[in-house]
């Protein structure tokens, strides 16, 4: 699982004698989330090895499309991007998602994924294969969202993700079973649209020593997953009043939300929306997506908004003069109407948006 590594190194160190800034990726793979530890045992495919090289990540042919089912259920992604962020050292992800084999994917479902993936810190890389007759109605449909995250780039970087909770991944376990525990976890805390980072081995000191850990749930699988250091730092967190939640084969989710003491976001909506949070300075900034957009054909899709969906987030601001509300939906608002209060010293903002068809980002400042 070094080779790849070692290759994709070499290819790198020549590139630079041709051009100073040249930037080398490769596919990673990971065409089903299942996959995640297993890949590494049957091909080789060590993703935490090759991105120490890589200067971004790229996942090509990931099943995963977001989107909504005729029988109620969802498909998603959001928490794969998670966990690929856990173990990329930095770098950028970027990953291609596509249902069924089809490249042709239709324009909201375009859309909706480019949104996913920003709200989860990365990027969707469009691939369309679109015949003649498609390609002016599918750019013109998809450019309003990609224009809208490029115009408003200063807001997606520099950004602090909220972390109620902090999963630990420890990737190392690839070599001992082809089962990754953490992405049932993750996927279960993304639909109770519990705000939480994933953290590797490399991190989990770091993270459970710094300030911001005080707020935070730590969740993983078994004590066994810790070597001794790990373990020293964890019974020094809880000493500290560190909150601590072994899931085991147990409810973890259920253990989870008993510990939450204050969330960072309360949501009364469809249980198809999804939100992550985000702090800038003098600014806390909330996606939005609505994962109920269904497949009918190669081109065709048909959207179900989500209508009077009510938000209660918790900001670091003691005053606010504005939500702004950014979205690529025809018809959706600029500004949002809200209420501030205090709340065990905590600043509590509540607001509403009459209709999410795919997406959109509030600004609160």
């Amino acid at each position: 699982c070094t080779t790849a590594r070692d290759f994709l190194a070499e290819i790198r160190r020549f590139a630079r004698t041709i051009k100073r800034d040249a930037l080398i990726t490769c596919n990673n793979s990971l065409n089903s989330p299942s996959v995640f530890f297993s890949q590494n045992q049957d091909y080789g495919y060590n993703i935490y090895e090759m991105t120490k090289v890589e200067d971004f990540v790229v996942v090509e042919d990931q099943s995963q499309q977001p989107r909504g089912l005729p029988n109620g259920t969802t498909i998603e992604y959001g928490y794969v991007y998670k966990l690929l962020n856990a173990i990329s050292h930095g770098k950028p992800v970027v990953a291609v998602t596509i249902v069924d084999g089809d490249y042709h994917t239709p324009p909201n479902l375009v859309r909706l994924a480019i949104a996913e993936a920003v709200a989860n810190n990365s990027s969707y890389l469009s691939w369309p294969t679109w015949p003649e007759n498609q390609r002016q109605r599918m750019i013109s449909s998809i450019r309003p969202q990609a224009d809208l995250f490029r115009n408003n780039a200063a807001l997606l970087n520099d950004v602090q993700p909220r972390a109620d909770v902090l999963l630990f991944l420890p990737f190392r376990k690839w070599v001992d079973t082809r089962d990754c525990w953490d992405l049932n976890a993750a996927a279960a805390l993304t639909r109770s649209n519990i705000q939480y980072q994933v953290v590797c081995e490399d991190d989990l000191v770091e993270r459970l020593t710094s300030n911001a850990a005080k707020k935070s749930v730590l969740l993983f699988e078994s004590t066994t997953d810790l070597n001794q250091h790990e373990k020293e730092t964890v019974e020094k967190f809880q000493k500290k009043n560190g909150r601590v939640v072994f899931a085991g084969k147990g409810n973890g989710l259920a253990e989870v939300q008993k510990n939450l003491i204050q969330p960072s976001i309360v949501l009364e909506a469809s249980p198809t929306v999804r939100a992550t949070v985000f702090d800038q300075k003098n600014k806390t900034i909330v996606h939005l997506f609505d994962l109920n957009v269904q497949r009918l054909s190669s081109f065709e899709d048909k959207v179900t908004p989500a209508t009077n969906v009510r938000i209660k987030v918790r900001v670091p601001l003691t005053k606010v003069h504005s939500v702004e509300m950014l979205s690529a939906d025809a018809g959706s608002p600029q500004q949002l109407q809200f209420t501030l209060r205090r709340e065990k010293n905590e600043s509590w903002l509540e607001t509403s948006v009459p209709e999410l068809k795919i997406s959109a980002m509030l600004i609160i400042e």
